[in-house]
């Protein structure tokens, strides 16, 4: 009997270990294992642990008594790299909530964030100190400068490794408020989104069984910081599980295939990134005279993922002829984590983003005619009821979502945060998707505010128009707006770029028409087309259709149409 109970009770530990493994859990485990590669250098998980406590302590000594308890407010701007790391688990061994901040955005947004999150310090690197440091005298808060040296010197103090474990290891206990990311503002002023040690912890662990991810696998980031994409599933998950994370201070498509195609110790096998990237990629690659990138990379790649914005199908296609690989589709939000993702196992739908993620329930939603919430199916992980089927077996409604990786609030926003959830505490996200039965998986039709035109009494998805366009061989990019018209209510609007080369007019919107008609009603096809030098695009390749609109198309000229 004591023999059984003890092999019980090491099977509970063992189950322990695998439900709350941390950033810091990995460290411990693993301290001499590679975490990071960046240009500095590579860097072990015990390597980045000291830097991290040390700048810690350098924190701490520049804190006055008040502020030295828990749930201090930090922001951080810093390069893509292993400063990124430090800075953001030096917030955490303060129990303090980490604000990460973006090179790019101008002071007055800055400003804003740091004023909204009534932060009590400001960490950066050298080259950003000038930026940041008018904030900091603004608000009189201390500016911690992350020197090269303070990461350098983590190599040499690991010594507390063996005796501080418990203190280090506080993400497998912890519940404390842990980040607050910035939306994009597109509906309104950026609102602060609250994730707990809990929900964060959530979110990778639905990564690790959904993606597999292990300590074996070596994951390339291209992407910023500031985004739950790049943060959370390029740096966080695969440190989560004690991999490794090879980070780039900006994208480079040379350098980025030089990273997929070649064996190094480690190699790349994970790679993650938004259509825009994809795209740039295989432009890249036509004036390579490397040949055999379907050969390279089935050598040591075993997963590409796309997400942030709609994949064009177009791009699922030739990137599975360059490569032999299927991407990845998923779709999630700052709010949410990841919540739609399709399966490894299988042939992958080009536009589908799959199901939900694990633990995840998902709802698409109607309004009824009493305006009232009606459920027209709800899915998990491995299960989809239909309440209400239409008669090509496809069901559509706005997304929403329940479940342990959803935030927690907006900070200092109450009656937003009360607007975002429902009455039975489901996040609404604004998105509308489709359920396919047939082919069991989820299609995004976009945001219910920009990506769903209203025009002469249809509701039409400006994805489903983008998608068919950007198949046309005079097109380069694409995005389709709903301008508001006296007649239709919303005209469908093409604005285009052409491919290099083209001019004006080798694209009419007659013959723009004529092509889309293929494989479009009539009434999904563009009325207006607007052809323009180039698209302005965020961070994360994603075009702003309401600032869009209102430059091509002020409201003043709208009923001239």
């Amino acid at each position: 009997m004591l023999r059984r109970r003890l092999f019980e009770l090491a099977n509970q530990r063992n189950l322990l270990s695998l439900s709350y493994r941390t950033v810091y859990r990995s460290a411990l485990d693993n301290p001499n294992k590679i975490a990071v590669i960046d240009s500095n250098g590579q860097y072990s998980y015990s390597h980045l642990l000291a830097a991290s406590v040390q700048l810690r302590d350098k924190l701490l000594s520049v804190t006055d008594d008040k502020q030295k308890s828990a749930h201090k407010r930090i922001a951080f701007l810093c390069n893509p790299d292993a400063s990124f790391v430090v800075a953001q688990w030096t917030c955490w061994l303060s129990r303090a909530i980490c604000i990460p901040l973006c090179k790019d955005h101008p002071q007055a947004l800055l400003d804003y964030y740091i004023d909204d999150a009534k932060c009590s310090h400001l960490i950066v690197s050298p080259e950003y100190e000038r930026l940041l440091r008018p904030l900091a005298d603004k608000f009189k808060i201390p500016l911690i400068i992350l020197q090269n040296k303070d990461i350098e010197l983590g190599e040499k103090k690991p010594y507390f490794l063996l005796s501080n474990q418990q203190e280090l290891d506080i993400f497998s206990k912890s519940t404390d408020d842990a980040l607050i990311l910035y939306t994009s503002g597109t509906t309104g002023k950026p609102k602060g989104v609250v994730h707990t040690v809990t929900t964060l912890r959530a979110q990778m662990d639905a990564m690790l069984s959904a993606w597999r991810l292990t300590k074996n696998d070596t994951v390339l980031n291209v992407l910023p910081l500031h985004h739950v994409h790049g943060m959370i599933n390029c740096v966080m998950s695969p440190l989560y599980a004690g991999g490794t994370v090879v980070m780039m201070n900006k994208f480079d498509a040379e350098q980025t295939w030089n990273h997929l195609l070649n064996d190094r110790n480690p190699s790349v096998n994970v790679f993650s990134a938004v259509p825009t990237i994809y795209i740039k990629l295989m432009e890249h690659i036509k004036n390579s005279s490397n040949k055999d990138v379907k050969k390279l990379c089935s050598d040591h790649i075993r997963l590409f993922l796309s997400g942030s914005s709609a994949l064009p199908e177009s791009i699922f296609q030739k990137w599975h002829e360059l490569t032999g690989f299927e991407i990845v589709e998923q779709f999630g939000s700052s709010e949410t984590g990841r919540v739609l993702s399709n399966k490894l196992e299988g042939n992958k739908l080009a536009g589908r983003v799959g199901l939900p993620m694990p633990d995840l329930k998902v709802r698409l939603v109607q309004k009824d005619d009493n305006n009232k919430d009606k459920i027209v199916a709800e899915a998990t992980y491995d299960k989809v009821n239909i309440f209400q089927e239409e008669k090509d077996g496809k069901v559509q409604g706005e997304v929403y979502v329940k479940g342990p990786t959803i935030f927690k609030y907006y900070f200092n926003k109450e009656e937003a945060t009360r607007k975002a959830f429902d009455s039975e505490g489901y996040y609404i996200m604004g998105d509308m998707a489709e359920y396919d039965k047939q082919n069991n998986t989820f299609r995004i039709l976009g945001r219910s505010s920009v990506d769903i035109i209203k025009s002469g009494g249809y509701k039409i998805s400006s994805l489903d128009i983008e998608s068919v366009i950007l198949h046309h061989p005079s097109v380069n990019e694409c995005v389709v707006i709903g301008v508001k018209d006296l007649e239709w209510g919303e005209r469908v609007t093409a604005v285009v770029v052409l491919q290099p080369g083209k001019k004006e007019q080798d694209l009419t919107l007659e013959q723009l028409r004529d092509y889309c008609k293929k494989k479009l009603p009539a009434y999904q096809c563009p009325t207006q087309l607007k052809i323009v030098d180039k698209l302005e695009r965020n961070a994360v390749g994603k075009v702003n259709k309401k600032e869009l609109n209102a430059k091509l198309f002020p409201p003043s000229s709208n009923n001239k149409n």
